[in-house]
């Protein structure tokens, strides 16, 4: 999904509805962080390498300092961005 994409299906919604994701175990949270990032595809594993295969459950791309495709973070916490 693009930014534009986003936008367009936000402008839909009712201006004072929360924003969440989903939360670790169950439940969600509220989304208290956005930020500007960079991201890079996993090197190995996905979307499935028999070899080296990569548990379901882990990110298919990486936050990456160097240079990246843009992307925008959303988070429930600033430590959701942390490696």
């Amino acid at each position: 999904m693009k930014v534009h994409e986003l936008i367009e299906i936000l402008q839909t919604m009712p201006r004072n509805a929360a924003v969440v994701v989903r939360g670790y175990e169950d439940g969600v949270n509220k989304v208290n962080h956005v930020a500007k990032c960079c991201i890079k595809p996993k090197e190995i594993g996905f979307p499935y390498d028999k070899n080296n295969p990569v548990a379901w459950y882990y990110g298919e791309y990486d936050i990456t300092a160097e240079q990246g495709e843009q992307a925008v973070f959303v988070g429930s916490s600033r430590d959701d961005m942390q490696d």
